[in-house]
């Protein structure tokens, strides 16, 4: 596996943990967070701040994220 330059960028920093949010969860989210798990870093999901282009999907994406050793969380578990 090749590393990529985020992944580069943020070793060089020291940062361990990634937070994922955003759009889409079952496409770009999704690869993010397992992306992110691929290169070994703690990763969060924030469940309730993303939404997917197919809201069906929700348990079967975040289950799938789960496999890859990710964290699904709320924002208030991040907060705190």
């Amino acid at each position: 596996m090749r590393i990529t330059n985020l992944a580069k960028i943020l070793y060089t920093r020291g940062i361990t943990k990634v937070v994922v949010t955003g759009l889409a969860t079952d496409y770009c989210v999704k690869a993010t967070a397992i992306d992110a798990r691929k290169f070994a870093f703690e990763t969060l999901v924030v469940k309730d701040a993303m939404r997917a282009v197919d809201p069906s999907s929700d348990d079967r994406v975040f289950g799938e994220m789960e496999q890859w050793g990710c964290r699904v969380v709320t924002a208030e578990d991040v907060q705190s």
